[in-house]
Protein backbone atom coordinates (compact mmCIF):
# COMPACT_ATOMS: atom_id res chain seq x y z
CA UNK A 1 0.00 0.00 0.00
CA UNK A 2 1.52 3.34 -1.07
CA UNK A 3 1.60 6.06 1.79
CA UNK A 4 -1.38 8.42 0.09
CA UNK A 5 -3.89 5.22 0.38
CA UNK A 6 -3.09 4.30 3.65
CA UNK A 7 -3.35 8.56 4.59
CA UNK A 8 -6.80 8.85 2.63
CA UNK A 9 -7.85 5.06 4.24
CA UNK A 10 -7.18 6.88 8.07
CA UNK A 11 -9.02 9.87 7.31
CA UNK A 12 -11.78 7.49 6.18
CA UNK A 13 -11.69 5.61 8.96
CA UNK A 14 -11.84 8.45 11.41
CA UNK A 15 -15.33 8.23 10.85
CA UNK A 16 -18.38 10.69 11.03
CA UNK A 17 -19.53 13.40 14.06
CA UNK A 18 -22.58 14.77 15.38
CA UNK A 19 -24.02 17.25 17.22
CA UNK A 20 -27.85 17.61 18.89
CA UNK A 21 -28.77 21.12 18.38
CA UNK A 22 -31.92 20.96 20.88
CA UNK A 23 -32.94 24.10 19.98
CA UNK A 24 -33.53 23.46 16.52
CA UNK A 25 -36.22 21.28 16.01
CA UNK A 26 -37.83 19.37 13.16
CA UNK A 27 -41.97 19.79 12.44
CA UNK A 28 -42.22 16.71 14.75
CA UNK A 29 -40.52 18.34 17.75
CA UNK A 30 -37.11 16.35 17.40
CA UNK A 31 -33.68 18.12 17.93
CA UNK A 32 -32.25 18.47 14.53
CA UNK A 33 -28.59 16.42 14.43
CA UNK A 34 -25.84 17.70 12.00
CA UNK A 35 -23.03 15.06 11.07
CA UNK A 36 -19.54 16.04 9.81
CA UNK A 37 -16.55 14.83 9.01
CA UNK A 38 -13.07 15.29 10.52
CA UNK A 39 -11.39 18.92 8.95
CA UNK A 40 -8.92 17.85 5.95
CA UNK A 41 -6.52 20.31 5.49
CA UNK A 42 -8.29 21.95 1.88
CA UNK A 43 -10.72 22.50 4.43
CA UNK A 44 -8.55 24.22 6.89
CA UNK A 45 -6.89 26.19 4.15
CA UNK A 46 -10.04 27.48 2.95
CA UNK A 47 -11.25 28.78 6.47
CA UNK A 48 -8.36 30.49 6.95
CA UNK A 49 -8.99 32.42 4.03
CA UNK A 50 -12.09 33.24 5.85
CA UNK A 51 -10.44 34.96 8.74
CA UNK A 52 -9.58 38.08 7.61
CA UNK A 53 -13.31 38.59 6.50
CA UNK A 54 -14.52 38.14 10.01
CA UNK A 55 -15.77 35.95 12.96
CA UNK A 56 -19.34 35.86 11.12
CA UNK A 57 -18.18 35.09 7.83
CA UNK A 58 -15.51 32.55 9.09
CA UNK A 59 -18.61 30.16 10.83
CA UNK A 60 -20.49 30.87 8.03
CA UNK A 61 -18.15 28.92 5.48
CA UNK A 62 -17.40 26.34 8.33
CA UNK A 63 -21.03 25.56 8.62
CA UNK A 64 -21.29 25.66 4.60
CA UNK A 65 -18.82 22.75 3.84
CA UNK A 66 -18.98 20.53 7.42
CA UNK A 67 -22.58 20.54 7.83
CA UNK A 68 -24.15 17.23 7.03
CA UNK A 69 -27.66 15.74 6.91
CA UNK A 70 -27.93 12.18 7.78
CA UNK A 71 -27.18 10.87 4.36
CA UNK A 72 -23.90 12.35 4.38
CA UNK A 73 -24.72 15.18 2.30
CA UNK A 74 -24.81 19.08 2.61
CA UNK A 75 -26.80 20.81 4.13
CA UNK A 76 -25.84 24.36 3.00
CA UNK A 77 -25.06 25.73 -0.09
CA UNK A 78 -22.81 28.82 -0.89
CA UNK A 79 -25.98 30.30 -2.18
CA UNK A 80 -27.23 29.81 1.24
CA UNK A 81 -24.73 32.19 2.48
CA UNK A 82 -26.77 35.84 2.44
CA UNK A 83 -29.73 34.00 4.66
CA UNK A 84 -27.34 32.45 7.41
CA UNK A 85 -25.36 36.03 7.94
CA UNK A 86 -28.77 38.11 7.77
CA UNK A 87 -31.55 35.90 8.82
CA UNK A 88 -30.48 33.09 11.33
CA UNK A 89 -29.70 32.89 14.99
CA UNK A 90 -26.22 34.05 14.96
CA UNK A 91 -26.08 32.03 18.81
CA UNK A 92 -26.78 28.59 17.43
CA UNK A 93 -24.48 29.05 14.53
CA UNK A 94 -22.33 30.23 16.89
CA UNK A 95 -22.42 27.22 18.98
CA UNK A 96 -22.80 24.43 16.57
CA UNK A 97 -19.68 26.27 14.91
CA UNK A 98 -17.97 25.75 18.14
CA UNK A 99 -18.29 22.31 18.65
CA UNK A 100 -17.27 21.72 15.21
CA UNK A 101 -13.93 23.21 15.73
CA UNK A 102 -13.72 22.35 19.61
CA UNK A 103 -13.30 18.76 18.02
CA UNK A 104 -11.13 19.27 15.42
CA UNK A 105 -8.72 21.39 17.52
CA UNK A 106 -8.40 18.41 20.71
CA UNK A 107 -7.49 16.07 17.98
CA UNK A 108 -5.01 18.15 16.25
CA UNK A 109 -3.44 19.33 19.54
CA UNK A 110 -3.17 15.94 20.85
CA UNK A 111 -2.35 14.19 17.92
CA UNK A 112 0.15 16.75 17.20
CA UNK A 113 1.76 16.49 20.64
CA UNK A 114 1.49 12.78 19.84
CA UNK A 115 3.36 13.18 16.81
CA UNK A 116 5.88 15.83 17.34
CA UNK A 117 7.60 14.06 20.67
CA UNK A 118 11.08 12.61 19.81
CA UNK A 119 11.96 9.79 18.72
CA UNK A 120 14.19 7.06 20.52
CA UNK A 121 17.45 6.37 18.31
Amino acid sequence: MQAIDSLTKHYKNLGIEQIVVDDWVDDEGNAFVIYYAPFTLGEVARLERFMVKGEAELAVECLIIKALDANRKKLFKQTDRPTLLNYCDQNMISNIVKEIMKKAEGETAEEMGKNLEPTPS
